[in-house]
């Protein structure tokens, strides 16, 4: 939980405080430039209330290991459909047996990554293929927005929460890899590793 906190509501509440000390300074000098920050600062403060349901729901593990990762992450991108207008093509294949660990680790990837795609790629269109398959277990995210360089952002604390993920990858004997360039969009794979399970 405290890295959830820490990659998503404590940056956006520190957004916050920015747009709302830019917005005092202004009021007064740059009443247009004022209103920009408060309508900022309004985008930031809906952001932080979907995070924290989010993160309240994650908090519900059970209900989440019952309903089963399927349906979950249908929820999931349908959610996404109506809070954010990000379409999320949707794929499962196989009726693989998952750990508690496993289905949260991946419901929790899946969460992170198409949260990025909606803060960072500027895609308005996602994909998600879930292979459960037993000799093809794996997760994948994918979009066609601006890209990145992983190497560039790999050592940089919680940016895009790729170390959560890659963490969250390795507590439940999975393996997390990222392919991204500027302009060529994201692809993030999740497989099982073969021993399999949490290591």
């Amino acid at each position: 939980l405290a890295r959830d906190l820490h990659d998503s509501v404590t940056q956006t509440v520190f957004s916050m405080n920015l747009s709302a000390q830019s917005a005092r300074l202004l009021l007064e000098k740059d009443p247009p430039l004022a209103s920009g920050q408060l309508l900022r600062l309004e985008e930031l403060a809906a952001n932080a209330l979907s995070e924290i349901q989010s993160l309240v729901s994650q908090l519900k593990p059970r209900s989440l290991v019952e309903e089963g990762l399927p349906s979950a992450l249908r929820r999931l991108v349908t959610e996404h459909g109506s809070r954010d207008g990000l379409q999320v093509a949707l794929e499962i294949h196989g009726e693989q047996n998952l750990t508690e660990a496993e289905t949260l680790g991946l419901y929790a990837i899946a969460h992170e990554a198409l949260t990025n795609v909606v803060k960072h790629s500027g895609a308005s269109e996602a994909a998600v293929h879930v292979d459960l398959r037993e000799a093809h277990a794996c997760l994948e995210i994918e979009d066609h927005g601006r890209g990145f360089e992983p190497q560039t952002v790999a050592g940089q604390r919680g940016h895009l929460g790729l170390a959560g993920m890659s963490e969250r990858a390795r507590e439940i004997g999975w393996s997390l890899a990222v392919e991204s360039s500027p302009l060529q969009g994201t692809r993030i794979l999740v497989t099982q590793d073969q021993a399999g399970g949490p290591v």
